[in-house]
């Protein structure tokens, strides 16, 4: 079962504040702690600890170490701009660059033991409510082959630009390491946002087709790049990973 975030009232105030009047609308608990943490790695692996970095963003350790835990996209975002303040306009990517094989747990599971990056790419896109709820992750093909994934935001919050980024990036790094293909890059990505001031290492990762102030946020790979097997695509295991996935979204 998921569990969502304490409030002021309970026994550890610092799981989640009260938000201010001005982020009412995004007091929803919408993101899952394993989708906050490399935000905190990258915090560690820059010489800043974990307590230090949780107690900057008003968030109880433990709480981030709980997989089922739920925190506010208030608190989410605040969370994200922390790393930003702190580790400079790439942070996203810096951040996705920490993940490691397993650290998406049930979600990253569903994802990789499909048969092909396209079937990952749809299984990971219908069970990303494991993740965030409010916005929508769609899995999109077009006529010539190519498979999309496009972010549709949520009506009434704004999620910080930098799980976007985060998103893509952590997808296409899992994509790499699934087909054992590092030389593999999408054929155009979209943002939103506008450019930052420094795309070194945007261009590092996701490759040098980024575009920013675009109508959508999406990342489009092409059909051979789809077509290519998951190195640990596995049906039983995948049948019961999504099996797990429905029962803990019915829940």
């Amino acid at each position: 079962m998921m569990r969502r975030a304490e409030t002021e009232d309970s026994a550890d105030d610092r799981v989640q504040r009260s938000e201010p009047a001005a982020e009412a609308e995004s007091a929803r608990n919408t993101t899952a702690s394993f989708g906050l943490w490399p935000w905190v790695e990258l915090a560690r692996r820059s010489g800043m600890s974990v307590e230090e970095f949780c107690d900057l963003a008003d968030v109880a350790p433990t709480a981030l170490r709980d997989a089922g835990m739920r925190f506010t996209q208030g608190v989410a975002n605040r969370v994200a701009q922390l790393a930003y303040d702190h580790f400079g306009v790439e942070a996203a990517i810096a951040a996705a660059l920490t993940v490691e094989a397993g650290q998406f747990s049930l979600l990253e599971l569903i994802a990789r033991t499909a048969a092909t990056v396209a079937d990952g790419l749809e299984t990971g896109c219908r069970f990303f409510p494991l993740l965030h709820s409010g916005g929508t992750l769609l899995h999109e093909t077009s006529a010539d082959g190519s498979h999309a994934l496009r972010w549709q935001p949520p009506a009434d919050f704004e999620v910080h630009h930098g799980y976007l980024e985060l998103t893509f990036a952590v997808a296409l790094i899992g994509i790499r390491r699934e087909t054992s293909n590092e030389a593999l890059f999408p054929l155009e990505v979209w943002f939103r946002h506008e450019a930052s001031s420094q795309l070194e290492l945007h261009e590092q990762v996701l490759g040098p087709a980024i575009r920013f102030a675009m109508p959508h946020d999406r990342m489009v790979l092409g059909a051979a790049v789809a077509a290519l097997p998951l190195t640990r695509g596995n049906a039983e295991i995948h049948a019961a990973a999504k099996k797990v996935g429905r029962s803990l979204l019915d829940d």
